[in-house]
C-alpha cells in the first residue's frame, strides 16, 4: 500500500459537518466521502448509530480497501465517578472500548486503543451498548468500569482488531447518560463538531509525525469569544492585513466595541460573527458602505419576514431571500414587498453606480 489510508468514522452527520465544511472531502457513495491529497487517503464513513451498523459498514469498506489506522469521532454520555468527573463539550480521548449486551451485562472482550496517539486530553474508558442508556438505573452496573458510554466504540475495535489495524476514539461529552439530551446536541452539534475537528488535526499530525506549520495565533487575544476553526482562519487573516496598515489589537477592541459584544445575550458564535464583520469594515471600509446601502434598500423585505443576504465579497448581482410562510396574510405581505422592491437599483449598487 503506497499511500497512507486513514478511515475517520461517525455515527451521525451532525458530528462530521465540521470536517465536511472545512477539509476538501468528496462524496464517492452515500454517506462515504474520500479526500485524496497525493501522499494520504482520507475516508470519512458515516455509519448510523449502533454496533451492528458500524460493523457491517466499517468491516465492508476494509474490506474493499485497507487502512493504516481508524479513528472513530463523535459524542458520549458520561457517567461520573471518582477522578472522572467531566463536563458537557469536554474532549475526551478513550483508553479502552468495552459492550454491554442488550441486558446491560458487560461482554468479556474489550479493545485497548492504539498508544501511539496520545493527545493532551483527559483519558476515560468507554462501554458501548447495545441500548441507548437513557436513564440512571444503570449508573451503578457501568461506573465500576468506565465513565463513558456510546453505541459504537466497541464495534471499531471489533473491527480494527479483525483487520490487524490500530484505531483511536475521541469523543466530546454531550450528556449524562440520563436522557436528557437531545435538544442540546441538536444546538451545539457544530461547536462539538468544531472541538472533534480541532483535536482530530492535531491527532493526525501525531500519527503522522508531522511537524505542524507554526502558524501566528490571536486567539489568546480574544478569550472570551468562541471561534469555530473557520472563524479563526478568518480572525487571523484580517488581523495580519489590519496590523500591515497600522492597526493594533487594543485599538481595534475599542473601535469594534469588542466589550459591548461580548456583553451580549446571544449564541457564543453569534458574537464571534458580529465581531468578525467589524473587523471586515474596518479594513475595507467601502465594503461595508456598499453594506449599509443595500441594508437600506432591503429593508422592506427584512420587515416584510425574508431573510437578506447578499453575495460573499459582493462578486455578483445576487440577492438571496429566504422566508417562512405561516398564513395567507404573511404570504400577502412577502408579495407586496417583492413588488415593490426596486431590483434594478440593487444592480446598479453593486456595479457601483450609486457609490460616489
Amino acid at each position: 500500500m503506497d499511500k497512507t489510508h486513514l478511515i475517520l468514522t461517525f455515527a451521525h452527520r451532525g458530528e462530521a459537518q465540521s470536517f465536511l465544511k472545512e477539509l476538501p472531502f468528496k462524496s464517492i457513495a452515500q454517506d462515504h466521502y474520500q479526500w485524496d491529497d497525493g501522499a494520504i487517503i482520507r475516508s470519512l464513513i458515516i455509519t448510523g448509530e449502533g454496533l451492528e451498523n458500524t460493523t457491517l459498514k466499517l468491516a465492508k469498506t476494509l474490506g474493499d480497501q485497507s487502512a493504516n489506522h481508524l479513528i472513530n469521532l463523535g459524542i458520549c454520555g458520561h457517567i461520573p465517578r471518582a477522578g472522572e468527573e467531566f463536563s458537557i463539550g469536554q474532549v475526551i480521548q478513550v483508553r479502552t472500548a468495552m459492550k454491554a449486551e442488550s441486558t446491560n451485562d458487560l461482554v468479556f472482550k474489550s479493545y485497548t486503543t492504539s498508544s501511539d496517539t496520545k493527545l493532551k486530553l483527559p483519558q476515560a474508558d468507554l462501554i458501548s451498548t447495545v441500548n441507548r442508556v437513557l436513564d440512571k438505573k444503570n449508573h451503578a452496573k457501568f461506573s465500576p468500569f468506565a465513565s463513558l458510554v456510546d453505541r459504537e466504540a466497541w464495534a471499531i475495535g471489533l473491527v480494527a482488531d479483525h483487520y490487524q489495524t490500530p484505531f483511536s476514539v475521541i469523543k466530546v461529552i454531550s450528556d449524562f447518560a440520563d436522557g436528557e439530551f437531545c435538544q442540546m446536541v441538536k444546538d451545539d452539534a457544530l461547536i462539538w463538531s468544531d472541538s472533534l475537528l480541532r483535536e482530530y488535526l492535531k491527532w493526525e499530525a501525531l500519527l503522522l509525525d508531522q511537524e505542524k506549520e507554526s502558524d501566528e495565533s490571536f486567539t489568546q487575544d480574544f478569550p472570551e469569544l468562541y471561534l469555530t476553526v473557520s472563524q479563526e482562519r478568518t480572525l487571523s487573516n484580517l488581523l495580519k492585513a489590519l496590523r500591515l496598515k497600522g492597526r493594533e489589537v487594543s485599538s481595534l477592541k475599542e473601535e469594534t466595541n469588542y466589550n459591548e459584544i461580548c456583553a451580549q445575550k446571544i449564541h457564543p458564535k453569534k458574537k464571534s460573527k458580529i465581531f468578525l464583520e467589524s473587523l471586515k469594515d474596518i479594513l475595507n471600509p467601502l465594503e461595508k458602505e456598499l453594506r449599509d446601502r443595500l441594508s437600506q434598500q432591503t429593508k422592506l423585505l427584512s420587515q416584510a419576514g425574508f431573510q437578506v443576504r447578499f453575495d460573499q465579497g459582493f462578486e455578483k448581482e445576487v440577492l438571496h431571500l429566504n422566508i417562512s410562510l405561516e398564513n395567507e396574510e404573511e404570504y400577502k405581505r412577502a408579495i407586496r414587498a417583492l413588488e415593490q422592491y426596486d431590483f434594478k437599483k440593487f444592480q446598479k449598487t453593486i456595479r457601483g453606480d450609486l457609490l460616489v
